[in-house]
């Protein structure tokens, strides 16, 4: 009976044999599609659990504003150091940048550890934004002539600028040593490339643009070397970070008056919400407001519009940056409530991290210069949900 229905030959003992291998085959594929998901989050309980008990406070007005509004010093390092953030005193402005990045950096590093394989290829890219970030102060430095000495001691050393990197750089005759210097690093031929402008013009920035889009570039790679699963909150959070870039590029550039043309070299494909297209109307715009006001139908618009009376007043486009800057933190909390048995908590976490240390910084630097807190308070970006 069993071999006519399946049309198999007459023997049935055989026939059994096919039908319950091909059952069995089913079953085995419902099992897996089924069960792939759920091993993925299975992979995510423990940084989950990691990001959630560790928290980013510093992102919150109850926990950054108190102190801000430290009385003395001591007050504000106490706090610090019962968290484990803050030893002694940097001594200088430098000193106090590279510890909170190098503290970031251990912050990320242990992330890394904790989180799967699947997502371990975004978090290497990720962390070279420190890298690269060192490299463009170095030249910078460089290009400001800066003394050779102490370079590598002021600059945080990360991946390949290790302070024998760095001094080389800092005892380097020109932008074409280091270029030499760079040469085998993955941004070695974006230094290169970039290089003639530089020589031209004589400005960093296009050294800097370059290095800024073989860091995004790479992350955008990272999301495509991830799997499938995880793709759509990685994509919304590097193209979230891209539009905040981007804008806060092209704003800036209103204000010092930079021609479009030579805005548009430094842009980063790849936003989410603002395309290139877009932020050439931005840039072609005869002012800050007018430029503004192009995001009229996206979703920066709300966050903009209140303040563009302000800044007619003012000019100032502080408010206009940190706004922007808020947002992107107010989305990457969105990630994480939208995937929070994935990736999204990490993500979260990630941007909250940065914010902390730039909030750490701009407290510690206005207290212990003395700044009034409403100064102060004014400069750090906090979530509104968190307040």
């Amino acid at each position: 009976m069993i071999a006519e229905i399946a049309g198999l030959p007459v023997d049935e003992g055989p026939a059994l044999v096919i039908l319950l291998g091909l059952g069995l085959s089913v079953l085995i594929g419902v099992l897996v599609v089924f069960f792939i998901p759920v091993m993925e989050i299975a992979r995510f309980v423990h940084p989950i659990a990691y990001v959630k008990s560790t928290g980013t406070p510093f992102i919150e007005r109850r926990e950054i504003y108190p102190i801000a509004e430290a009385g003395e010093p001591g007050e504000l390092l106490a706090v610090l150091r019962a968290r484990g953030i803050l030893g002694d005193i940097p001594p200088d402005a430098a000193g106090l940048r590279r510890h909170l990045a190098s503290w970031h950096m251990q912050q990320l590093a242990t992330l890394q550890q904790a989180a799967p394989l699947s997502v371990g290829a975004f978090l290497e890219a990720t962390a070279m934004e420190f890298e690269i970030d060192t490299l463009k102060r170095a030249i910078m430095r460089k290009h400001l002539d800066s003394a050779p000495a102490g370079i590598e001691d002021d600059l945080l050393s990360a991946g390949r600028m290790n302070p024998a990197a760095l001094r080389r750089i800092a005892e380097a005759a020109g932008m074409e040593e280091i270029a030499d210097i760079v040469a085998e690093a993955p941004y070695g031929q974006a230094f290169l490339d970039a290089l003639p402008k530089y020589l031209a013009d004589w400005r960093v920035m296009p050294l800097s643009a370059a290095l800024d889009r073989f860091f995004y570039a790479g992350l955008r790679q990272a999301v495509f070397r991830s799997p499938q699963s995880l793709r759509e909150p990685l994509v919304s959070y590097v193209g979230a970070r891209i539009d905040r870039a981007n804008a806060i590029t092209v704003l800036s550039a209103k204000v010092v008056g930079t021609c479009r043309e030579e805005v548009m070299e430094y842009l980063i494909p790849g936003g989410l919400a603002l395309d290139l297209h877009l932020l050439e109307h931005m840039a072609d715009a005869p002012s800050v407001p007018d430029a503004l006001g192009i995001l009229e139908g996206t979703a920066y618009w709300p966050v903009v519009a209140p303040l563009v009376p302000a800044y007619e007043t003012e000019s100032d486009i502080v408010s206009i940056i940190s706004a922007l800057e808020a947002s992107f933190l107010e989305y990457a909390a969105t990630l994480g409530g939208a995937h929070p048995l994935t990736v999204g908590p990490l993500l979260e976490h990630m941007a909250g991290l940065a914010y902390e240390r730039r909030n750490l910084h701009v407290v510690l630097t206005g207290v212990l210069t003395g700044a009034p807190p409403e100064r102060i308070k004014r400069l750090l970006i906090v979530r509104e949900a968190a307040a």
